[in-house]
């Protein structure tokens, strides 16, 4: 059995924090990961650290460790130290996963977390978009093909191979857009809502993350500049692409239902990014705001799929947790 880190990125906010104890009890109910061989590191980023254990007591229910950004991280890079700091980690354990918090696990991950161990394989789902086509205005300065030679030049590194397509491709071909022709294809691009690889994957990346975000943000300055990042690592620490079945990091946007039928119907990590219907903001700001989800009418179907695995976590291990039932 591996031994298993899972890391998650949080500022110290109501939302982030009551949206990571339900991250928490789904991956105990879900995960299929024995208790024992796994622990939860949990980096927080903010100006001013604040009493974690006294907010969340509920943590030492769980295999939880919360680690803050250091101080001069936080002041030079804010929230992609967030993010990107837990790569810089020295890991102890055969498998990570890193997870944003925007996510509930509703089945086993033992199927791929059994196969990393010693390998240097890079595993996410590809990024459902090109990021060119997430900042129109980028677009007016040059076109997709053109962005991806430029950041892949600049960081020193052989021109990429545009061979990953992007998942969002059915329906964005039905879109209008400048270099539309171009949006389908990337080099190796992830959404890093769910990564998972060996430690030592995770260290190479963890190696050069910092210096390759630098030069994505020199031009191209973008909440997705770490996604193009992690693109520039793998290519420099000669990684191996594996993408991840899309169970794993399903978006909960209504047109995967409709175009994934088949990876739908076998959700292992629901993302729910969209907040058209669930706001992970303000729907997570109390325990009350979460149970007013559960009536809510007319949830498209991923969306009343999250609602049903909520339901069963808050049921069955927060109200617990929270001392609320016996």
């Amino acid at each position: 059995m591996p031994s298993i880190e899972i890391h998650i990125p949080v500022g110290p906010s109501p939302d982030f924090l009551l949206r990571v104890h339900y991250l928490a009890a789904s991956i105990a109910m879900y995960s299929g990961i024995p208790e024992g061989h796994y622990k939860i590191v949990v980096t927080v980023g903010d100006e001013r650290p604040v009493d974690l254990d006294r907010l969340c007591p509920w943590a030492g229910l769980y295999p939880l460790e919360w680690r803050w950004v250091p101080e001069n991280e936080w002041r030079e890079r804010g929230i992609f130290a967030t993010a990107y700091s837990r790569f810089r980690y020295p890991f102890d354990c055969d498998a990570v996963v890193m997870l944003d918090a925007d996510l509930l696990v509703t089945g086993s991950l033992m199927e791929i977390l059994q196969t990393v161990a010693g390998t240097l394989r890079f595993h996410a789902i590809p990024a459902p978009y090109s990021p060119f086509f997430c900042d129109p205005p980028c677009l007016e300065v040059r076109s997709p093909a053109d962005w991806w030679a430029t950041v892949f030049s600049l960081a020193g590194l052989a021109q990429p191979r545009l061979s990953m397509e992007h998942l969002s491709w059915p329906w964005v071909k039905t879109q209008s857009s400048p270099y539309l022709e171009q949006m389908q294809y990337s080099p190796p691009y992830a959404n890093a809502g769910v990564i998972i690889g060996s430690a030592e994957t995770m260290r190479r990346i963890g190696a050069c993350i910092y210096e390759d975000l630098d030069t994505v943000n020199s031009v191209f300055r973008h909440q997705l500049s770490g996604q193009i990042a992690l693109s520039l690592a793998i290519a420099r620490q000669g990684l191996e692409w594996a993408p991840l079945p899309l169970r794993y990091n399903v978006p909960n946007v209504h047109y995967f239902h409709e175009f994934y039928p088949e990876e739908v119907a076998d959700i292992r990590v629901l993302h729910f990014l969209q907040i058209t219907e669930v706001d992970r903001i303000a729907d997570f700001q109390t325990i009350a705001a979460v149970e007013r989800l559960f009536n809510r009418p007319g949830l498209s179907p991923l969306n009343a799929f999250l609602v049903q695995h909520l339901r069963a976590v808050h049921t069955g291990r927060i109200l617990k947790d929270l001392g609320l039932v016996v």
